[in-house]
């Protein structure tokens, strides 16, 4: 018996920024300008004159702040010498000094470090090589201004898994415990969800300690803000995938969150994050008492524009159909499923798109005993659509569904189905996948073959 099947999407979303090339002579240039400020960033703190080295500082961050890909040049030989001397500020008496006469040079700092960090993986790493982590630390417990600063670095820098994984051994969660204390409308409590949001999409092996961290999920959730939302509901979805975190996160309800969004919000980056933690709550859940209330929130949605709800609202339709439940079963039929699914593989629907609707089709073929509701003409053509697209693991689920279909069709009065796929090719497409070097599809090709020539079509 063939078994219809689960899936969950595996999608990165943070993108890294790549490594630039520039010109000899450009090259050439700021490297000079970089050996002169090293000199002087030297010079100055050397001399432990507070206003001379807030003075370079400040034209360093002048410098940084440019976005001429040029700058990383300048960054990688200025910003670690930056980073060793900045050290001796926060320790005595240098930093009874500073905050008694002049800090403005930690906002500074912040700022160049914040700047820095959006740039290219080579910089990244000087920053690292040269105590990037322990200044942020110390930065971190300076006043609001530099906080709400230097939080930007922290953020850039977490989408490099080392990066993050640093963060979080030197206590970087306790940070965003403290910062999700202020008010939901406040920049610090703003940024600490981004933060939370980006470091959880950046672990590529299971943490423990992030655990008791996933408390922070409904108070962000609840915070009323639409980034906050969006960012926290991405990471849920993404650590949801997994399910060393799902079973933690289940018990947090955030499905429940989740359907109040998909059957009120309009905005589409919210529904698609929805979407996408509910699609691995049907995949992981036991629960099935949500899956018709589910069902009935994400039909309507397959009519939004962005292309990633429409993937997300059939790969969740496909799951459902795994747990062949009666009254979902009904609802399916009752809506004319099928029928919608079969137009948009044959469609000019974004790729993504139409494989998850051809999921849906194929799971109907394989769990659905009522033939009845797939003998339309638009199944027909969406069936032999599928049969040629390069994505061996559909093709050869279809194939068996096809199996089960004909079966059925035959033991009819009019086999409507079969005239239809044999008058519109089937058998030149199953030759061609006979010939397929993967064995599960010559196999499964050679199987509907026999089944057709075994049959005689009045």
């Amino acid at each position: 018996m063939f078994l219809s099947q689960k899936r969950i999407l595996d999608e990165a979303d943070d993108t890294i920024p790549q490594n630039t090339t520039i010109s000899f002579e450009t090259l050439k240039r700021y490297t000079s300008l970089a050996s002169e400020f090293y000199g002087r960033l030297k010079q100055a703190f050397e001399s432990q004159n507070e206003e001379l080295i807030n003075q370079v500082v400040s034209e360093i961050a002048k410098m940084t702040s440019t976005q001429s890909t040029c700058i990383d040049v300048f960054s990688v030989q200025v910003i670690p010498l930056l980073l060793q001397q900045t050290l001796q500020f926060f320790y005595p008496p240098f930093i009874d000094n500073i905050h008694q006469q002049d800090d403005r040079v930690f906002i500074r700092i912040a700022e160049i470090l914040s700047d820095a960090s959006g740039r290219t993986p080579d910089v990244i790493q000087e920053m690292m090589n040269n105590n990037l982590i322990e200044v942020i630390n110390k930065l971190l417990n300076e006043r609001e201004d530099v906080v709400a600063t230097v939080l930007y670095c922290v953020g850039n820098i977490s989408i490099y898994p080392n990066c993050a994984s640093d963060l979080i051994n030197s206590g970087i969660f306790g940070v965003i415990q403290h910062l999700s204390e202020y008010p939901t409308t406040s920049e610090l409590f703003i940024n600490a969800s981004w933060i939370f949001s980006v470091i959880c999409r950046s672990l590529k092996v299971e943490c423990p300690l992030l655990i008791p961290q996933l408390s922070l999920i409904p108070k962000f959730l609840k915070s009323g803000n639409e980034q906050v939302v969006l960012d926290t509901l991405n990471c849920s979805a993404f650590l949801g995938k997994n399910q060393f975190y799902y079973d933690y996160l289940s018990l947090l309800s955030i499905e429940n969150f989740c359907l109040i969004i998909l059957k009120r919000s309009i905005i589409e980056p919210l529904i698609a994050s929805a979407l996408a933690y509910i699609s691995c709550y049907v995949f992981y859940s036991s629960d099935t008492t949500k899956h018709f209330e589910i069902l009935k929130a994400i039909l309507p949605l397959r009519n939004q524009k962005d292309p990633k709800v429409k993937k997300f609202v059939y790969l969740i339709m496909s799951n459902l159909i795994y747990y062949n439940e009666q009254d979902l079963n009904k609802f399916f039929i009752e809506n004319n499923v099928f029928d919608i699914v079969s137009r948009i593989i044959v469609s000019t629907e974004k790729p993504q798109v139409k494989h998850e609707a051809a999921w849906v089709l194929c799971n109907g073929l394989l769990a659905f005993n009522n033939y009845q509701c797939f003998a339309q003409d638009s199944v027909c053509l969406a069936i032999l659509s599928i049969l040629s697209w390069e994505s061996p693991k559909l093709v050869n689920s279809i194939l068996r569904g096809i199996q089960y279909l004909i079966k059925d069709d035959l033991s009819s009065t009019k086999p409507i189905i079969t005239e239809c796929l044999i008058e519109n090719g089937i058998l030149d497409l199953l030759n061609v996948l006979l010939n397929s070097e993967d064995t599960n599809l010559s196999r499964s090709a050679e199987d509907v073959i026999d089944l057709l020539q075994n049959q005689v079509i009045e």
